[in-house]
């Protein structure tokens, strides 16, 4: 299921085409492990959702805990990101 997600992802494609599509295309099974070629949908696309909604409930959890437990989970780099970025220009105005 999650290499389903990544797929459906990286594609930019709904849960009906994803399945579909997944079904035709020998490349995104081997992707998503399979070892022989399966013409058949590996799941209804009803249970991607399902799927997409325990995860968000267990990521939810998880942060729950990391917060009681006082861990400081960082989700937004966005300070980071901008430090790295003037960092990597100027290496590469100097060319390092």
């Amino acid at each position: 299921m999650a290499n389903l997600l990544y797929l459906k992802h990286s594609f930019n494609a709904s849960d009906e085409e994803l399945v579909e599509h997944w079904a035709e295309n020998v490349r995104r099974q081997f992707f998503s492990g399979m070892e022989r070629y399966e013409p058949r949908v590996p799941c209804d696309a009803t249970q991607i959702g399902r799927f997409r909604r325990r995860l968000k409930i267990a990521r939810h959890k998880l942060a729950s805990a990391a917060k009681r437990a006082g861990i400081n989970l960082e989700q937004a780099y966005t300070q980071q990101g901008k430090s790295l970025r003037r960092k990597a220009g100027d290496h590469a105005y100097a060319k390092q």
